[in-house]
């Protein structure tokens, strides 16, 4: 230490000393010097760490320390020219803090010769901790996201007693959280590594939404079915909230079909809540037959009569030598003859759309009598706007009359007409049946159904001037 006492500047560049005792290490002269800048008041140069004088000689310093996760490169040594088959132990591992030797080992003659150098890795870097946190959430649930380091392990933390996060840094509420009592959360999040150090707080805030929609309470059932034609008053619905119901939908009780009515709600939070009821409209009712079948015939006809319905059905018949029209007109399929058969029992049925059935048996006797031939001039169509029919004609004196109809009429000269014009708006067809008695009261009947055609424009002079005299 005398050799600087009293100095007042050192600048020299020291390359090799020589010196007397073989055993003493320049550097650690220095070391020991307990030299410092405020004892002397000038800068002593720090001295690369070289062992001199020695068989291998350490460049750099004999002990260093790095951070965790940089790389490290050694300084190499010096080597005594006697030295030789220099081998280097190098268990060093950055990713993992600790103390590690690094040993090289030559041959001095016959002598093995080692230096060593200590290296020393420390962890002196908090953790950096990457924010997946929710900045929102939905009343009733607990997820809040997640957080992550930068490395592992990490032991997480927060300061708030109603959140937990796990080994992982998974982030939850403990329980679900509750929009009435809490609508704004504020917490810290810290993540601490194996070294002890400790990341920046981490501070977040997550809003809590009220995704709360009203719950609808449907008054009675949500499945009703009621006939067709029959009145429906719906008995509504609630809310749990008391807020007010609006309903959407309506019910057509005149038509088959199923109808959805839907009931909704709104919470001052703008939520919207809905419940639905489903009505039912069906037609189980079976048709009403009213028939105008005769009971009697007389040799030579054909005709039975009609039926008529209430509703529109699909007529049949269960006999094959007798027929029904569409319309419910029913004839023999040949002529009466009293002296082949005497008597025709049957059953029409009547079909509505939705399967719905009704049936009606029927008897009809053959007389032993010949009535009077109907000759028929009736048309099979009727234009919309005009009211004749046609006409018939008896081979003998007869009464005539219209059975069964309350649109058309007939008057003693055998000319047919309707009431009223006809309208294909209002009546697709007409099925009427005419009656022809004698003076000895037997009467031949037949039946005839005309459909109604829509309006036209006359194309021709003739039809424009029948036009003019019928209007």
């Amino acid at each position: 230490n005398s050799m600087f006492n009293g100095a007042s500047n050192f600048n020299q560049n020291i390359s090799i000393w020589k010196l007397k005792d073989d055993t003493v290490i320049l550097t650690d002269m220095f070391n020991d010097s307990n030299i410092s800048n405020t004892e002397y008041g000038f800068t002593v140069p720090t001295p690369l760490y070289t062992e001199f004088n020695q068989s291998i000689g350490l460049n750099g310093y004999k002990n260093v320390t790095i951070e965790r996760f940089t790389d490290y490169v050694d300084d190499g040594t010096v080597l005594s020219p006697n030295v030789t088959d220099v081998t280097i132990t190098n268990l060093i591992n950055t990713d993992i803090a600790g103390t590690y030797t690094i040993t090289f080992t030559g041959t001095d003659g016959s002598v093995t010769v080692t230096a060593i150098r200590n290296v020393t890795i420390v962890d002196t870097t908090p953790p950096e901790i990457t924010n997946n946190l929710a900045s929102s959430i939905d009343h009733g649930m607990t997820a809040l996201g997640s957080v992550s380091s930068s490395e592992t392990p990490v032991t997480w933390s927060v300061n708030n007693n109603d959140i937990q996060i796990s080994p992982s840094g998974i982030v939850s509420f403990k329980t679900p959280i509750d929009y009435d009592t809490t609508q704004l959360v504020s917490f810290e999040i810290t993540a601490t590594d194996e070294s002890n150090n400790t990341s920046s707080v981490l501070t977040h805030l997550t809003t809590i939404i009220d995704t709360r929609a009203p719950t609808i309470t449907v008054n009675g059932s949500i499945s009703i079915t009621i006939e067709l034609g029959t009145s429906y008053t719906d008995s509504g619905a609630v809310s749990n909230g008391g807020e007010e119901v609006t309903v959407s939908g309506t019910v057509n009780t005149n038509k088959v079909g199923t109808y959805t009515l839907t009931y909704s709600a709104m919470s001052y939070s703008g939520n919207i809540g809905s419940a639905t009821r489903t009505i039912y409209v069906v037609d189980t009712s079976t048709p009403i037959i009213t028939s105008n079948l005769s009971s009697t015939i007389i040799n030579g006809v054909t005709e039975l009569g009609s039926v008529t319905s209430n509703k529109t059905v699909t007529w049949s018949v269960n006999r094959t030598d007798i027929s029904i029209t569409p319309t419910g007109i029913v004839t023999l399929d040949n002529f009466s003859d009293y002296a082949l058969k005497q008597r025709y029992t049957f059953t029409i049925t009547a079909t509505d759309i939705y399967g719905n059935i009704s049936s009606i048996g029927h008897t009809v006797n053959v007389l032993d009598i010949n009535g009077p031939v109907i000759t028929s001039n009736l048309l099979s169509t009727i234009k919309s706007g005009y009211s004749e029919l046609g006409s018939v004609s008896a081979d003998v004196p007869v009464t005539w009359s219209v059975v069964n109809s309350d649109t058309v009429q007939i008057n003693q000269n055998g000319a047919v007409s309707l009431m009223t014009s006809a309208n294909h708006t209002i009546d697709e067809y007409y099925t009427y049946t005419i009656s022809a008695t004698t003076n000895e009261n037997i009467t031949t009947t037949i039946s005839k159904t005309t459909t109604v055609a829509p309006y036209y424009t006359p194309t021709t002079k003739e039809e424009l001037q029948t036009a003019i005299n019928k209007w």
